[in-house]
């Protein structure tokens, strides 16, 4: 009697976890059916959520989320059941999560196709040591040869042709492309506004993108001044090299400064700008600005920004022999 008694009950115990095995894969399968059913299914890799498509301009901060996934629940309720129900769905848990992390790719922060980097370019290289300045400069930038002539010889501030009726802004050394209209030119002026009231290191890029444009664009009412800056300016990158100098760059662009037929063609600008000291202490702005037709700007933007990272601006500690401040004889263009 004991015998048929204990098999008995050895057949119960097989039943009862024959069911909870079925019950735990229908469970899982209909959890699993839902999530790949969704439209923002997402992928568990150690409780990060890693989205399948993740939009443009995204932090990895946000990307990389500690918020439990869509899984989590799923994982609670079956971690609920108790017995050999929940050892059971432990296993299987445990062994899809193998496999999630096994099959997981990370999406890429951008969602947009990766297009193959077209090659930047080849550069020649500027020097002047009247100024104390440095770039690079591209002679080929994508497929876009460029036949460069120098327009305007290096020289220093206060003889050079002024780029504004008020005096302030001026060239100091340009070169142009006549073919493709493309021109690199260095601008300088003294700091003016709040650029003046405030170090470099407070600064932000569309601060002096607006400031120094602004003052060159004579513009003839506030309003109009305003418009432009909102509708053409974009401030960029804020950084600073190994010598403490700080560096801003933009991009700003030029509406129907070109007319070929009947439709005019804007142009589009790189810039990056540097600040230093004059012989008496105030500030003046250094600025590389490179720009082309709208219709080059994808062709040459990596060059033209790989020109932008090169510009240096030399501290005063390190300026060449040669070197004449900005504000010294102010008078010589007379």
């Amino acid at each position: 009697t004991s015998s048929l008694a204990h098999s008995h009950a050895m057949a119960r115990a097989f039943l009862a976890a024959a069911l909870a095995l079925a019950g735990c894969v229908l469970i899982f399968s209909a959890g699993s059916s839902s999530l790949a059913g969704s439209p923002t299914a997402r992928t568990c890799i150690q409780n990060k959520m890693v989205p399948t498509l993740v939009r443009r301009r995204v932090p990895l901060s946000r990307v990389f989320s500690q918020q439990p996934c869509d899984g989590a629940s799923r994982r609670e309720m079956m971690a609920g059941i108790s017995g050999t129900t929940g050892v059971l769905a432990g296993m299987l848990m445990t062994q899809q999560a193998r496999a999630d992390e096994e099959s997981a790719v990370i999406a890429p922060e951008e969602s947009a196709p990766v297009v193959p980097a077209k090659p930047k370019g080849e550069f020649g290289y500027l020097r002047d040591p009247i100024l104390s300045y440095s770039y690079k400069y591209p002679i080929k930038a994508g497929n876009v040869d460029l036949k460069l002539t120098v327009s305007r010889k290096p020289e220093k501030y206060s003889s050079a042709a002024p780029l504004s009726s008020n005096f302030r802004h001026r060239i100091v050394n340009q070169m142009l492309d006549y073919n493709n209209v493309v021109v690199y030119a260095m601008y300088v002026c003294p700091a003016i506004g709040i650029l003046k009231r405030f170090p470099p290191s407070d600064w932000t890029s569309q601060q002096v993108a607006d400031t120094i444009l602004l003052d060159r664009l004579n513009a003839k009412s506030i309003e109009e001044g305003r418009r432009y800056l909102e509708e053409n300016v974009e401030g960029g990158a804020k950084y600073q090299d190994e010598d403490g100098t700080f560096y801003f760059q933009y991009e700003h662009l030029e509406p129907g400064k070109i007319s070929k037929g009947m439709e005019p063609e804007g142009r589009h600008n790189l810039a990056v700008t540097a600040a230093r000291p004059g012989q008496d202490g105030s500030l003046y702005m250094f600025s590389l600005n490179m720009g082309c037709p709208e219709k080059l700007w994808e062709e040459m933007k990596p060059a033209l920004y790989e020109a932008a990272n090169s510009f240096r601006v030399d501290p005063l500690q390190s300026v060449a022999p040669e070197y004449v401040p900005p504000d010294k004889d102010p008078w010589a263009i007379l």
